[in-house]
């Protein structure tokens, strides 16, 4: 399903006006309009802070009209309330990633979006690492990453920077010695990645169907920095 066809199906749902939802997702109706016939996808940067705001905003209106069992038979999703908002987000966010390539410009705006399963990630953030990875906010993809390093006859010599996963940790540095681990304790609710203090990975994640939309950049000094300086004070050991 096209970004657009579901956009202008939630639309049709809720019985949501263009010019309403303008002032509660911060884009004018006419973007709106373009954006449900198909014309104009959103900018590549923005899309997933635009995708946030609708979930947010039609799975509040389909809560409070009791649509949910309508719009779960529509969508195929699980009809859970206490799960429609991130299911949402996921269905605009695929439904994007199908209609990219139908415009180049768009495409070339989101080229660095990368659609990876949890095995698949970890399996190319090893593949990508030199001297630093650090794997932040997320338990299941540190975990899946030590499981590869424990079972993988390579030998890697990198640190590793995580959070979680005390018990893999000895059999880790048993079949891993040159690795050194160091430890982030964090409450922040968001996740990144970053290889060989350059490469930046933020990560969304979706529990139904497991799998990440990772977005790739090469930071600039100035970015660079500011992770390096948070990651500094956040790091215990």
């Amino acid at each position: 399903m096209q970004f657009s066809s579901v956009f202008k199906q939630l639309l049709i749902i809720t019985s949501v006006k263009l010019n309403t939802l303008s002032s509660h997702v911060g884009y004018d109706s006419s973007y709106l309009s373009r954006f449900s016939t198909g014309k104009l996808l959103p900018k590549g940067k923005n899309a997933p802070i635009l995708f946030r705001k609708l979930s947010i905003y039609f799975s509040k209106q389909i809560l409070t009209h009791n649509l949910i069992d309508l719009v779960s038979k529509e969508f195929n999703i699980s009809g859970d309330p206490d799960s429609l908002e991130e299911e949402l987000y996921e269905l605009f966010t695929i439904a994007y990633q199908k209609s990219i390539g139908h415009s180049d410009l768009e495409h070339q705006l989101v080229e660095s979006e990368i659609l990876f399963t949890v095995d698949q990630l970890a399996d190319f953030l090893l593949s990508s690492v030199d001297d630093e990875l650090v794997v932040y906010g997320n338990d299941e993809l540190v975990s899946t990453i030590m499981k590869q390093l424990i079972i993988s006859k390579k030998k890697y010599k990198f640190e590793l920077v995580i959070n979680g996963c005390d018990q893999l940790l000895d059999e880790l540095l048993s079949n891993q010695p040159n690795i050194r681990i160091s430890r982030i304790i964090t409450e922040d609710d968001f996740q990144f990645c970053l290889i060989n203090q350059s490469l930046y990975f933020s990560i969304t994640y979706f529990k139904q169907s497991r799998t990440y939309i990772v977005l790739k950049s090469q930071l600039t000094n100035a970015q660079l920095n500011f992770v390096r300086t948070y990651l500094s004070q956040v790091k215990s050991c």
